[in-house]
């Protein structure tokens, strides 16, 4: 996250694009001047850490235990990365991940291999959700777990997203829960979607009155540990508990990030941890 000091110097380059030299002169220009002056780099407004909301790396106050420590229900999809990652080729994923993860590029290129556009499609997609989603969930599940008494309950959406424009085969998108955990059917929707939309009805209303998922007739569903080893799999054919299955990855990322954390004052190198890209669940699809 960005420190208030580049912040601001994110907001100075906004208001030049614009022609403005102050918040107030930018308060009188029309929305579509905003928009367009905006462009679709939403990093440039992502939340600073600017000591007062945000009084520091989000990492590192759950570490030390400075959060509001409530029950806590997150998740991923299987196949968070699709919506994000439309196309791409052998040549351009190795130097895309070369160029976003630096010393770190080679790891992840042993880790999420691809030797054909098609798979290095699918590597770019794993990348993707399991960098932006999977493992910032994975940490806050085990951070929470170890520093709270609050219990965190964690899960992996497997239903596949049927229907869509995106090429090649896809799991579950990010954002395909949402229609499930509200009871809002699909055109497309079986017996066995509704089904699955009434079991997590219930879990999020039983979580939602007492702050726990457990009810007659559920399958049961543990909460997290230290390790963020284990998480309820929602999904037609059956939901219940599994081990996480990208321990491996998650493992790595969790190395990126430290390093990342670490280079931020004093630049350093991590360890390599291999990954079998055959693990199903892995593979979101």
């Amino acid at each position: 996250m960005p420190t208030l000091s580049v912040a601001e110097g994110q907001r100075r380059f906004f208001l030049n694009e614009m022609r403005v030299r102050t918040l107030a002169q930018a308060y009188v220009l029309e929305a579509d001047e905003l928009v367009k002056a905006a462009g679709p780099v939403m990093a440039r407004f992502w939340p600073p850490l600017d000591g007062h909301v945000l009084p520091g790396d989000p990492y590192s106050l759950y570490e030390a235990g400075l959060y509001n420590d409530e029950p806590a229900l997150i998740g991923t999809n299987s196949d968070e990365g699709a919506l994000f990652m439309p196309h791409t080729g052998v040549e351009l994923y190795n130097l895309g991940v070369e160029k976003q993860f630096g010393l770190f590029g080679p790891k992840l290129l042993a880790a999420y291999s691809a030797d054909t556009d098609c798979a290095s499609l699918h590597a770019a997609r794993e990348i993707v959700g399991d960098s932006i989603f999977r493992w910032p969930t994975w940490a806050w599940a085990r951070l929470q777990s170890k520093t709270g008494k609050s219990p965190v309950y964690s899960y992996l959406f497997s239903r596949k997203t049927r229907n869509v424009s995106i090429p090649g085969p896809v799991g579950a998108l990010h954002a395909s829960e949402i229609p499930f955990v509200f009871g809002n059917p699909q055109p497309d929707w079986t017996d066995a979607d509704h089904a699955l939309s009434d079991l997590m009805c219930t879990y999020w209303v039983n979580f939602a009155t007492t702050g726990h998922l457990s009810g007659k007739g559920l399958p049961e569903w543990d909460k997290s540990d230290v390790r963020g080893s284990r998480l309820m799999k929602l999904d037609i054919r059956s939901s219940r508990m599994i081990d996480e299955p990208c321990m491996d990855r998650l493992q790595l990322f969790d190395q990126y990030f430290a390093w990342r954390r670490r280079e931020f004052m004093s630049p350093k190198s991590s360890a390599h941890i291999s990954h079998d890209p055959d693990d199903d669940e892995c593979s979101g699809v």
